[in-house]
């Protein structure tokens, strides 16, 4: 028998003696039985079968062999379908390990993706009203983890990965627009890791194909755009928090960084700060929270300068995994086939009030290294 191996949130074995693939996804329980869909295929034709089966019968593994054998005669087909259902079972089966925690020296800080902005291995949400540029930043982004170099100074990518984008507002054009050109501002040519899907339907009901898509493209940050977009749709008198739980369910799921675009509830009052749209749940459920703003006290409430440019601010209001981070100020300049950001400069004049509680906003802006420590 070839190596048993997990496949996206199935599994699967190759046969290199009969160029075969067998692979199993979409389990399920039910009645005390597992149920998976089968996919055998062959080099070079490809297709072989597609059935689906219970693991634990004997009586659909007979089947199956029969069926098998009349079309890749050779193979013992009824005894591999047995090992391989079997390896399916006592994994799916098994809990993860047990972990005595407390007996392990604390890491010094956390791992990241893109320091400082994504933490490795969970969810982040940025959030914007529209038209403040949320989803330009996320293809900067993505450039930057694909090219392992950070797109503004004091960044830096632990390693490079590949991004595949699940896109549920624009199209495959829009996206390579934005990466082309923001890749232009500081990378020598665009990144060949990021891989793009026009997405439809909830993420959890496509949670299959996007996990076998992240095996195949071997993709370490998934951006969504958007949240709302993705989030399944409750039932008549559902609780609003159950969509944003099965929608971060997925997400763990997948068991790569994610990055969440969203789209905001206004604020209504004077000082009143603007959330995530919709149930509360999805920033809880996400280990960090960024909103991007309009740097109103920069700009007086114009969005564009008359020279092309946009003055922005990256505010971290929430963090679970490290400390909370000062804003960022930014300015987002376009030019023909070139977006670029850089971080303003505010030692100049005096500081804005900072959005860190208790922070009087007169020293923050003395340095622009952002901290990676634990804390809450």
């Amino acid at each position: 028998m070839a190596a048993f191996e997990p496949y996206g949130l199935g599994y699967r074995v190759t046969l290199e003696k009969y160029a075969l693939t067998v692979g199993v996804d979409r389990l399920t329980e039910r009645s005390g039985q597992t149920y998976g869909e089968l996919t055998v295929e062959q080099a070079p034709a490809g297709h072989v079968l597609r059935a689906y089966v219970s693991l634990s019968s004997i009586r659909d593994r007979k089947t199956l062999s029969d069926t098998l054998s009349d079309r890749v005669p050779g193979p013992p087909w009824e005894a591999l379908l047995e090992r391989f259902f079997l390896d399916v079972l006592d994994r799916e089966r098994s809990a993860d390990e047990i972990v005595n925690v407390g007996q392990a020296e604390p890491r010094p800080e956390v791992d990241f993706m893109l320091r400082p902005f994504l933490v490795a291995d969970v969810p982040t949400i940025l959030y914007a009203r529209e038209g403040t540029g949320k989803s330009t930043l996320a293809a900067a982004v993505a450039a930057s983890v694909a090219a392992g170099i950070g797109f503004l100074d004091g960044w830096t990518v632990s390693k490079p990965s590949n991004v595949l984008v699940l896109d549920w507002e624009a199209d495959a054009r829009a996206w390579n627009d934005n990466l082309v050109a923001v890749s232009a501002a500081f990378l020598p040519s665009v990144p060949s890791g990021v891989f793009y899907q026009r997405m439809s339907g909830s993420l959890p009901d496509n949670i299959y194909n996007v996990a076998a898509a992240i095996e195949e493209y071997k993709a370490g940050l998934v951006i969504i755009d958007s949240v709302t977009m993705a989030s399944p749709k409750g039932g008549s008198g559902a609780d609003a928090s159950e969509s944003a739980t099965q929608l971060f369910k997925a997400i763990r799921h997948l068991g790569v960084t994610t990055l969440l675009i969203d789209h905001v509830n206004k604020a209504s009052g004077k000082d009143a700060a603007d959330r995530p749209y919709g149930s509360v749940f999805k920033p809880a459920l996400a280990r960090a929270t960024y909103e991007l703003r309009v740097d109103e006290e920069r700009l007086d409430g114009n969005l564009s300068t008359p020279e092309g440019e946009s003055w922005l601010v990256l505010v971290h209001t929430k963090a679970n995994l490290t400390a909370k981070q000062y804003p960022v100020h930014l300015t987002q300049s376009r030019l023909p086939g070139i977006i670029s950001y850089a971080e303003i400069n505010l030692l100049a004049g005096k500081p804005p009030k900072s959005d860190v509680p208790g922070d009087t906003g007169q020293d923050q802006y003395e340095q622009s290294t952002w901290s990676g420590r634990l804390g809450t």
